[in-house]
């Protein structure tokens, strides 16, 4: 099998309902994958900016372009955000009156306070009911919680190469779950793409540089879980065990030694020395 780099894109305005994902997730029994339950204020939080991409920027009548911009006066616990319009005309840059101010407390409902908009704001406004913005925090899944979610599915069985781009060196069913994730997304989408690399020695020797980075970095956060003052020595020698395996996999793979023998070899006498 030639290896094959792994592309996975989630558009940021994809969502998902989260009662569907997490029915699936427990189904195939990955439910630790599911983020956990929203507070009041993270779901106003990050409800308020899923709706203000749809008002970044929209023109009036005039030519006139507005820009909706949240920004909190003060740093307090719970969520307050002002709620302005950036007016962009021909003479300069004006910035309206608070639309309206969002807030929201962890045993608190949501509240907004604001006056009667200009005619211009007023759809701005209506999109900004608190409770609206509560229960859509609250019900969905975004971006970035399916990003996580696609990760997490992917872990163990591809590498990480760079930032939503992973490396494929034998069967992984993993990739069909992930695929199964994109048919529960109601807006927007997860979708895998993938590249099928040519086995010259130029991209062996590539991908083995690119994948002892990523061992690299695993090899570190166990040394630095050896390091705690009561460390799962079990745990993380079951967990070194796995990285292994991961290495050779892909040195049999690859055809060539990924560059990362001697911190295995520090890390093995750090482990020994660890056993009482």
């Amino acid at each position: 099998m030639h290896p094959r780099l792994i592309k996975v894109s989630i558009p940021k305005s994809s969502l998902a309902d989260r009662d569907r994902v997490s029915n699936w997730l427990r189904a195939i029994g990955k439910d630790a994958l599911m983020p956990k339950e929203r507070s009041t204020p993270d779901a106003m939080r990050v409800a308020i900016s899923y709706v203000l991409r749809d008002w970044s920027s929209w023109r009036g009548d005039d030519g006139t372009v507005y820009r909706a911009i949240a920004a909190a006066p003060t740093e307090q616990k719970g969520l307050m955000l002002n709620i302005n319009v950036q007016v962009r005309k021909p003479d300069g840059v004006q910035y309206s009156e608070t639309v309206c101010t969002l807030s929201g407390d962890e045993g608190d409902g949501p509240h907004r306070v604001g006056h009667y908009p200009l005619p211009e704001f007023r759809a701005l406004y209506e999109d900004l009911e608190p409770w609206k913005l509560k229960d859509l925090g609250t019900a969905h899944l975004f971006d970035t919680d399916l990003r996580n979610i696609a990760e997490g599915l992917l872990e163990g069985s591809v590498d990480k190469l760079w930032k939503g781009v992973w490396l494929c060196l034998t069967d992984a069913p993993a990739l069909e779950d992930v695929a199964t994730l994109g048919t529960l997304v109601s807006v927007g989408s997860v979708t895998l793409s993938t590249l099928t690399l040519d086995q010259s020695e130029a991209n062996r020797l590539m991908l083995a540089e690119e994948l002892a980075k990523e061992y690299l970095g695993k090899l570190e956060r166990l040394t630095k879980r050896l390091a705690l003052p009561k460390p799962n020595l079990e745990a993380i020698e079951r967990d070194y065990i796995v990285v292994c395996t991961r290495i050779r996999q892909a040195e049999e793979m690859l055809g060539v030694k990924i560059p990362c023998l001697s911190e295995q070899i520090t890390f093995e006498e750090a482990l020994v020395s660890a056993v009482p």
